[in-house]
């Protein structure tokens, strides 16, 4: 790690002239979820899409590299919703997780074409660190018209006491 900071501060020092650009980014994440199913149920893991935003900083290094940083808060999760019917009765289990991170995204694009005009090849990373989060849910049972159901009181993810991998690099 010590290696990445010396190369970036090296490219940040490299052209002392460079033009750097800083402003606002606002978007969609979705997380992406693997799932197994389980034979004569329904089983349905719904990845959460949730905004993002932040500060974006783009430094030209040269008139055809720049490299891109910033810093963004996001939050990626699931949601499970299991349903099953046996002997006459529908049961549904709901539980959702949601866990807000901060992000640094690092990436080098090099500008194919002229000034006016071309494209941007674009290769990076981001860096993650979960901050907080929380998880709640649901249960019921329902047999010829009665139901019963029971929510789950949210509550928040203890890190620590999960022992939570916290950062994320994708």
């Amino acid at each position: 790690s010590k290696i990445c900071l010396f190369v970036l501060g090296f490219l940040f020092c490299m052209n002392a002239n460079a033009q750097t650009y800083v402003g606002l980014k606002l978007g969609m994440k979705t997380s992406s979820v693997a799932a197994m199913s389980a034979e004569d149920s329904e089983d349905l893991i719904i990845p959460i899409s949730a905004l993002t935003f932040g500060a974006k900083l783009e430094h030209h290094l040269s008139r055809k590299f720049i490299l891109q940083s910033g810093v963004e808060i996001s939050a990626r999760g699931y949601a499970i919703n299991f349903m099953e019917e046996a002997q006459g009765a529908n049961t549904e289990l709901y539980l959702e997780e949601r866990i807000g991170y901060v992000d640094v995204p690092i990436a080098l694009k090099y500008h194919l074409g002229s000034d006016a005009f071309g494209i941007n090849l674009t290769a990076g990373t981001t860096l993650g660190f979960a901050m907080a989060g929380e998880r709640n849910g649901f249960a019921e049972v329902s047999t010829e018209g009665l139901s019963e159901r029971e929510d789950m009181p949210t509550e928040s993810i203890d890190f620590v006491e999960e022992d939570y991998n916290r950062f994320n690099v994708g």
